[in-house]
């Protein structure tokens, strides 16, 4: 499960604003579709082994889940890296009191967006939409 450490001041940033809405991240490889995630698959950056936020809980975004609104946007950007080609795909689904969402569109794809739950510490029901087999 992922750390309650403070978000930083002024996190999440300005322009975050709450949204509903289905949303589709990366999940562990082990689901199937139609399993429900589990806690650990919940997993702040802050904590995760890998990328730029791991053990900085002074960048916000490392207090944040990264979303996709779009499918295909995050089946492409799980092409650009062989350790998100393994993982399967989630869909979740947010109303607007589950925390504050901002649009942050990269390379890695065009509907990505940064997730600041609430409370911190919130676990949502998610759903395997498609396992790293179905490719």
């Amino acid at each position: 499960m992922h750390s309650d450490a403070g978000r930083p001041s002024g996190c999440p940033p300005e322009g975050a604003v709450p949204e509903s809405g289905s949303f589709y991240r990366l999940s562990a490889p082990r689901h199937s579709p139609g399993d429900s995630t589990t806690e650990d698959s919940w997993v702040l950056p802050l904590n995760t082994r890998k990328g730029p936020h791991y053990g900085n809980s002074s960048r916000c975004g490392a207090h944040a889940f990264s979303l996709f609104r779009d499918l295909e946007s995050l089946r492409q950007a799980r092409e650009l890296n062989a350790w998100a080609a393994r993982k399967s795909i989630a869909m979740v689904d947010l109303d607007e009191d589950h925390g504050l969402v901002l649009d942050t569109p990269s390379e890695v794809g065009d509907s990505h967006c940064d997730w600041w739950p609430e409370p911190p510490s919130r676990v949502p029901d998610a759903t395997i939409v498609e396992s790293r087999h179905d490719r």
